[in-house]
């Protein structure tokens, strides 16, 4: 199993819905569904994709910091 984070929890703070996070990242929504369940592990790039994503709303109400997102 995949360890613990925040991904759910700040995409939606930032506005976005899992089909935004995809259009932005590339990383399909079924793989983020997967990471926000905690029931896949990503590669680093793949979440640094993620972060450098939720970092392109327009709605967000901050940086995110990658460690804040997967801790």
């Amino acid at each position: 199993m995949a360890k613990c984070n925040n991904l759910k929890k700040i995409r939606e703070e930032a506005g976005l819905s899992k089909a935004e996070l995809t259009r932005l990242s590339g990383v399909s929504e079924t793989t983020i569904r997967h990471v926000e369940n905690s029931k896949r592990e990503v590669t680093e790039k793949t979440k640094h994709r993620l972060v450098n994503a939720l970092n392109k709303s327009n709605h967000k109400p901050k940086e995110y910091k990658f460690e804040e997102v997967f801790p």
